[in-house]
């Protein structure tokens, strides 16, 4: 994958904007390693037409995940963790499920989405087939994971990736939790028609006051580039060769061109393309990186239409066709199950 800025891109990001109502954006670019387009576009508020900046924060969302892996990936590089060695060995007195398969999942189910426990369910959760026989994506098993991590190493979420990520990186508008400082520089949100929705202002639907490794990174554009660079380069705060590889190896066939490393959506394994949206209502995310040309596409957006304007953009200045993503993020939350639970082991 080549990123490079074209002579129509800026009229991609402007066409593609008024045509699915989205108010802002806010991306950058990375070739050879390095940043080559970084900007915001519209704004966060249309009544006051303040315009989306560097330091707007923005709902991340499932772009959660891959930070969480990462931090896991550190935990087993310094032998807190090991991917597998099961959960409930770590945490043998949360019961989250009625099925004693529950029992034999290991961190490595969880983050390549192996697990087979039913995402954002009243607990006991159901576990829908043996944990690493298939796949169905599930925040609700990086929760479980979570609460593990947290139980070897006796700090919260929150408190281990600042020590772990945050502050070596210099993510100094990241956090993952929700506060009034935080709300005071996060952007309003828009609708599918594009009207401007009330702010949240208190805990409710993606707005957590505890951290969430599935979901509830509040971030900048700025802030998360440093964190994709980090995963580009493996050299600010990086992992062992092995801990590395083996996050972007695929442990999960999701179809021909699609399958799961650990905490990365992997497009075309040949070619090393790993990727993750993000869909918190009306925030929507997109991250895509090559690791052999080291380049890669972050955007940020603030309205519910805003992944059709990540697929145009990504699409214009990578000059890839990412339909086949497209198609599966369409269906990957489905609550039903029906498009995410085929049988791939044969």
């Amino acid at each position: 994958m080549k990123i490079e800025w074209k002579t129509d891109t800026e009229l991609v990001i402007s066409d593609s904007m008024k045509k699915n109502k989205v108010a802002g954006i806010a991306m950058s670019l990375i070739s050879n390693g390095e940043v080559i387009h970084s900007d915001t576009y519209g704004v966060i508020n249309t009544m006051t037409r303040e315009p989306v900046q560097h330091d707007t924060k923005f709902e991340a969302a499932s772009l959660t995940k891959p930070l969480f892996s990462y931090l896991v990936m550190r935990l087993c590089d310094k032998k807190f963790i090991n991917l597998n060695t099961p959960v409930f060995e770590y945490l043998p007195e949360y019961e989250i499920s009625c099925d004693l398969r529950y029992k034999i999942i290991t961190p490595e189910n969880i983050l390549c989405h192996s697990s087979g426990i039913e995402d954002w369910s009243p607990k006991p959760l159901n576990i829908y087939f043996e944990p690493g026989s298939k796949f169905l994506y599930s925040g609700e098993a990086y929760t479980y994971l979570q609460k593990a991590v947290e139980n070897v190493m006796g700090r919260d979420l929150g408190q281990l990736a600042e020590g772990e990520i945050f502050k070596p990186l210099q993510m100094n508008n990241s956090t993952l939790s929700w506060t009034h400082a935080v709300n005071n520089h996060l952007s309003y949100t828009f609708d599918s028609q594009g009207r401007m929705e009330q702010k949240r202002t208190h805990s409710g639907f993606s707005v957590c006051t505890e951290p969430n490794a599935a979901c509830t990174l509040y971030t900048t554009i700025d802030d998360y580039t440093k964190f994709i660079l980090n995963i580009i380069d493996n050299k600010n705060i990086s992992l062992s060769s092995a801990s590395f590889n083996n996050m972007i190896d695929a442990h999960n066939k999701i179809s021909e061109n699609l399958f799961w490393g650990l905490g990365w959506g992997i497009y075309r394994k040949e070619n090393k393309l790993i990727w993750h949206w993000g869909d918190n209502g009306s925030f929507k995310s997109f991250v895509c990186l090559d690791l052999n040309t080291k380049s890669g596409v972050l955007i940020f957006t603030n309205s519910f239409n805003g992944l059709n304007v990540c697929y145009d953009i990504a699409g214009n200045v990578a000059a890839e066709n990412f339909n086949p993503i497209r198609e599966f993020v369409a269906h990957a939350e489905d609550p039903t199950g029906e498009t995410v639970l085929p049988d791939h082991s044969s």
